[in-house]
């Protein structure tokens, strides 16, 4: 015979299956001790079963065990999604809120990921991240122990902030943190960082104590080299590591050789004479302080790159300067061409447009589309010129941090607007590649692709519903974060390349259409579009052909060997495409964002420009042997994108192709980049008559 008070908890049983509000329901228990005993169970397992246990988050970000344990009893899924944006599973919640009960309790439980890559939203950008990075990145020191611990955690794994646990410590300046990484045995102090650099090339905001930690490692190998002979210092310097606290301890260390030199003969005091940005001459003046320095080195091809710079504090060397042009850098002013004819060759510096000469061919020569080491066995260098760590240096229009606009800025507008045109008709602009994409196209760039084609033809009657459908895509993009495409390399550098594209397109679209709606959430997305662009950069600046072979070897065209050398050929061609594609997106990226903010605020930062290829044909060049071909017989012209004056001066208009010069019209203004073709014309036709 059932008891009367089992019947009332049965009652109350089928009562709780219709109350629908969380919050009824929790009103309803806390109305006796009785209730409150006999629905704790129902309503961990209501939560579980309606809800997939999302109250186990809540006591993650709160570290309430005892919650969580019951949430686990009655069948609460361990790595399941929150109902936040993205995918952030318990243990990643944990460690993010630093809730170190929670953390231990779920590394225990059965089931759980410890290294699974969550999706989240920080500082208003998606990111994804593990839960070692994220507990490293919001400092909690004994979350990042116990994950430690667990061998199915990979310390060293990167994120899509191109941030690793490691690299994170360093950042939020924690010893202890630092420390406990030092001391994971799986940690490989010079291969540390998220690219597998040396840990010291993540130390830009790096502290001296914790320097100190890392500096007196017994592992850390001062004296290792790239593949271009560049020394730890070296590095430093030319992945823009400017902490100047790291480079005057760094320099104390016993294993320090200031004399040595790179492939090229570069030394370290060259190399800070190059990078050409105002922490220059603090680095120079560290390096000179240090008597092991020797300020009249010279690199391989005599040249020393130190032009009036002072020696140890004495007056600066008077030393031949380069031409200056001072109205060719600037936005505005008048160029004179009366006198063009009496324009010698200015002797441009080899690292402002790199060499690529093999001149005629001699018996027993070869030609490569490759960088040259003098004096070495080889003349040529075992990475492509346009894989060269200083083609990737950053190059300003002048040396004010603002830029404000005396030109017209419509004609460039309006000239992407036909490049974006051109990519809907023929598959292929000025800055994406015909060989870009011509193995497969990535669904987001297919998106932005089909969105455009669309835009591009609409009716006054379905334009608000295609501009409502690339903002709700926009939106999409940037909640995925970066395409989970498991590799690194070339691959990797397409996936980042690929995403900056659409969301390019999706923003122009919205920035330059009419919507005062649209335009503001397009203006918002500006800084992720150009956080985008600096990842982007980064990981082409690091790319050195690792995942290609075929392009780390000089070709012949030997006719033996002439099925071997047009495959180099042909992945050189398309590894150039790749970067190519990579340094003029972010020319139209960054020009398109300052030309839209000069028109809102009569200003814009310039952030300064890569170099670019600019000889005409080699962009347009349907076939690898063609492309080869064009750079054999004469210079590509790698050039810096926002300083026209030298080229100018040195060569003749038509040959830089019609990207080049659309650009470069925007600096010194469209007349005189006409002006400049024409005069070049004129004075061809006289020499051939």
């Amino acid at each position: 015979m059932t008891n009367f008070t089992d019947l009332v908890d049965d009652v109350i049983f089928l009562l709780i299956e219709h109350i629908e509000s969380e919050k009824d329901l929790s009103s309803l228990q806390c109305t006796t001790r009785h209730l409150h005993y006999l629905l704790t169970q129902p309503l961990y397992s209501r939560n579980v079963r309606l809800h997939g246990g999302v109250a186990l988050h809540w006591a993650a970000e709160h570290d309430r065990v005892d919650t969580a344990q019951r949430l686990l009893e009655v069948g609460a899924d361990i790595m399941g999604a929150g109902t936040g944006p993205g995918y952030e599973y318990p243990l990643f919640v944990a460690a993010r809120y630093g809730s170190v009960g929670m953390v231990r309790l779920l590394l225990e439980t059965e089931g759980v990921s410890p290294d699974w890559m969550a999706s989240t939203v920080q500082d208003g950008l998606a990111l994804f991240t593990t839960p070692l990075a994220m507990a490293a990145r919001n400092g909690h020191v004994e979350v990042v122990r116990l994950l430690l611990d667990e061998p199915t955690v990979d310390p060293q794994r990167c994120d899509s902030d191109r941030q690793n646990g490691i690299s994170y410590a360093v950042s939020s300046h924690s010893e202890a943190m630092v420390k406990l990484f030092l001391q994971d045995p799986r940690i490989n102090i010079n291969r540390a960082g998220p690219f597998g650099e040396n840990i010291l090339l993540i130390m830009e905001d790096c502290r001296p104590r914790v320097a100190k930690i890392i500096l007196d490692d017994p592992r850390l190998d001062l004296a290792s080299v790239d593949d271009e002979g560049c020394t730890v210092l070296m590095q430093m310097m030319h992945q823009y590591v400017y902490n100047l606290h790291v480079v005057r301890m760094l320099l104390s260390q016993p294993g320090i050789d200031l004399g040595a030199v790179d492939n090229k003969g570069r030394t370290a005091l060259i190399w800070a004479a190059m990078i050409g940005n105002p922490f220059s001459d603090d680095l120079i003046n560290l390096l000179l302080a240090d008597p092991r320095c020797n300020p009249d080195a010279v690199d391989n091809r005599r040249r020393r790159d130190l032009v009036g710079i002072p020696r140890n504090g004495g007056a600066g060397e008077e030393l031949p300067a380069l031409p200056s042009y001072p109205d060719a850098d600037v936005l505005g002013g008048g160029l004179d061409f009366g006198n063009w004819d009496g324009i010698g060759a200015p002797g441009l510096d080899d690292d402002v447009i790199i060499p690529f000469i093999p001149g005629l061919a001699t018996p027993g020569a070869s030609a490569s589309p490759q960088g040259d080491t003098p004096g070495s066995g080889n003349m040529f260098s075992v990475t492509p010129w346009f894989l060269q760590s200083e083609s990737w240096a950053l190059h300003h229009s002048n040396h004010d941090q603002a830029c404000e606009a005396t030109v017209e800025l419509e004609p460039f507008i309006h000239a992407v607007k036909e490049m974006l045109q051109c990519w809907v008709e023929k598959g292929h602009n000025s800055f994406i590649h015909r060989r870009l994409y011509a193995d497969a196209m990535p669904t987001c760039v297919q998106d932005a692709y089909t969105t455009l084609a669309t835009y591009n033809s609409r009716t006054p009657a379905v334009r608000d519903v295609i501009l409502q459908i690339a903002d709700d895509r926009a939106a999409a993009l940037i909640n995925s974060g970066t395409p989970s495409t498991g590799a690194g390399g070339a691959k990797g550098i397409l996936a980042d390349l690929a995403r900056v594209q659409a969301l390019f397109v999706y923003v122009y679209i919205r920035l330059f259409d009419g919507s005062v709606r649209l335009r503001a959430t397009a203006e918002q997305q500006l800084p992720t579009l150009r956080h985008w662009v600096r990842q982007m950069l980064k990981s082409a600046r690091q790319y050195r052909g690792e995942d290609a072979p075929l392009v780390r070897r000089p070709l012949t065209w030997t006719a033996g060997e002439f099925e071997s050398e047009y495959d180099a050929a042909a992945e050189m061609w398309r590894l150039w495409a790749l970067t190519e594609s990579c340094r003029r997106t972010h020319l139209v990226v960054d020009t398109i964002a300052n030309t839209y903010q000069i028109m809102a605020r009569r200003w814009a930062e310039c952030t300064g420009g890569v170099m670019i290829t600019g000889r005409k044909g080699l962009w347009e060049a349907d076939s690898a042997v063609k492309w080869f071909e064009m750079c054999c017989r004469e210079s590509p012209l790698l050039v810096p994108s926002l300083r026209p004056g030298p080229s100018i001066a040195e060569y003749a208009g038509e040959e830089f192709d019609e990207f080049v010069r659309v650009v470069w019209g925007l600096i010194v203004g469209g007349d005189k980049i006409r002006s400049w073709v024409e005069r070049s014309a004129k004075v061809r036709e006289i020499a051939m008559s």
